[in-house]
């Protein structure tokens, strides 16, 4: 574009816009704009004549007066007052009192009333909306690693506090006592009775008045106290027909290792996270944003009480569903217990009556035989006695055996750390701030087919564009030129501080 104006040439310095157009000034009307490049005047020159078709002009003024000039405005009555506006490229010593300026139309400036931008594929802006979760677009810039704002366990809730659980098909209370009329436990049925115990001093007591009777029981091993509530005195686990459930929260942090943005995106994923572990390996990121009340992120914890008891945790009200058990993670088993089981008491026990039935009929037999004179008679009962007394110490001589301890996790189990951890989590304070200050200059991505916004903030608005759309009645190499620096990238300037970042760039 070649412009030639031969009526009024002004030369101007300190302008902070070049031909590169990182930046330009939107100013709020046409005298602002004169009003603001004439307070930057360094030589004026009146009835200046051009030759056409070139981007330089000859002034009568030595080089060494305009070396500091960068900018240069004009009229050109070929166009009638219009001014125009031209980044200054080069000043150039030609003699004594000539110099040569280089030139190039700044067709922002020059066109700045009359282009008007279309809608387009807006990548890159600021957003005139920048409350938490709007907007969640992967910018696709590295993060750095995690650090913890604060740590959530779920020692409330009872799960990593156990009890002793006796499955028996007796009655621990009253052993004599057979029953096998079993109970449902979290809504599942089971053939047999369970018997919670609070510690071992009490589980131990607890299976010495039931020794005689180890063989009924089917399995010990610890449970969460959630679930394996019992009655005091009692110890006999309450029966339940659902589930049982309990719950911890998380929440979004509120700073950054001490350091609080002033671009919300950074308080949404993946800048900050929260991560569920369950202590094993297992672990659950999930996104604040995307709960119901970020504030508050409840995850629901659910188990069933058996031999192997493992428990369950979800989120609550993640991404618009309740109990959404598409992400789910789940805790090892809780340690299953030995026990010891006396053979011979057993036996005893379960052939007392078969040996008090022998033991009698044999003393009769020889009681008959000794007053009868049958021999046979006395040496068959002493016979039956001998071998009834025999499979006794026999029985006796049989080692105790011990059963369960079979599965669960023993160490998580004793170390009390079966259980679930939340960590609420944010990138370091280094990466927040660099990445804050990134958003602060160049906006958010917005991936969004709209109108670009330049003049939604109070200072500045950056806008990058893909096949951006310009229309006015403009020259189309101008058109081009604005259309090719959208695509680019540029900051649309409100006040004439350009590039004074430490404001804050409010939401106009």
């Amino acid at each position: 574009m070649n412009f030639v104006p031969n009526t009024n040439l002004r030369l101007l310095k300190g302008v902070p816009l070049d031909k590169e157009y990182q930046n330009t000034i939107m100013f709020a009307n046409a005298s602002a704009q004169q009003s603001y490049f004439n307070s930057k005047l360094v030589q004026s020159f009146d009835d200046f004549t051009y030759q056409r078709l070139q981007k330089y002009c000859v002034v009568g003024v030595n080089a060494e007066q305009l070396y500091n000039v960068n900018y240069m405005m004009f009229q050109n009555t070929n166009f009638g007052n219009k001014w125009f506006y031209a980044f200054v490229t080069d000043v150039a010593y030609l003699s004594q009192t000539s110099t040569a300026i280089t030139f190039e139309i700044d067709v922002f400036q020059t066109w700045l009333f009359d282009y008007k931008l279309m809608s387009c594929y807006v990548e890159r802006e600021h957003v005139s909306n920048d409350s938490i979760g709007a907007h969640i677009e992967d910018e696709g810039i590295g993060y750095g690693d995690y650090i913890t704002y604060s740590r959530v366990d779920n020692e409330d809730t009872g799960i990593s506090d156990c009890n002793f659980v006796v499955a028996s098909t007796r009655s621990i209370t009253d052993p004599s006592v057979e029953d096998t009329s079993g109970g449902i436990y979290d809504g599942v049925f089971n053939g047999v009775k369970y018997y919670a115990y609070s510690s071992a001093s009490d589980l131990k007591k607890a299976l010495a008045n039931f020794k005689d009777y180890t063989d009924s029981i089917t399995a010990i091993f610890m449970a969460p106290k959630m679930l394996s509530t019992f009655e005091a005195g009692s110890h006999l686990v309450k029966e339940s027909g659902a589930y049982n459930r309990g719950s911890f929260f998380g929440s979004r942090p509120l700073n950054f290792g001490g350091y609080v943005p002033k671009n919300n995106k950074l308080y949404t994923y993946p800048y900050t996270v929260m991560n569920v572990i369950n202590n094993n390996g297992g672990g659950m990121a999930l996104r604040y944003e995307l709960f119901k009340d970020p504030t508050s992120c409840e995850i629901i914890i659910e188990g069933v009480l058996n031999k192997g008891t493992c428990l369950i945790c979800f989120p609550n009200n993640y991404k618009g569903i309740t109990d959404n058990r598409e992400y789910q993670l789940t805790l090892p088993p809780y340690a299953n217990c030995e026990w010891v089981n006396d053979v011979y008491s057993t036996w005893l026990t379960q052939n007392t009556s078969n040996i008090g039935l022998t033991t009698l009929g044999a003393t009769g037999a020889v009681a008959y035989g000794a007053l009868t004179g049958n021999l046979l008679a006395v040496g068959g009962g002493l016979a039956t006695a001998m071998n009834t007394l025999a499979n006794m110490d026999k029985q006796d001589k049989i080692p105790n055996e011990i059963r369960g301890g079979q599965g669960g996790n023993y160490m998580l189990t004793g170390a009390r750390k079966n259980r679930f951890e939340l960590y609420n989590q944010t990138i370091t304070a280094q990466y927040a701030r660099m990445i804050d200050d990134y958003f602060t200059m160049f906006g958010y991505r917005v991936a969004r087919v709209k109108v670009p916004s330049t003049t939604s903030r109070k200072y500045w608005n950056y806008v990058k564009t893909s096949n951006a759309i310009v229309t006015g009645n403009i020259p189309t190499d101008s058109k081009d030129i604005i259309q090719n620096c959208l695509n680019k990238g540029i900051t649309f300037w409100h006040d004439t501080d350009v590039g004074n970042y430490n404001r804050t760039n409010s939401i106009v």
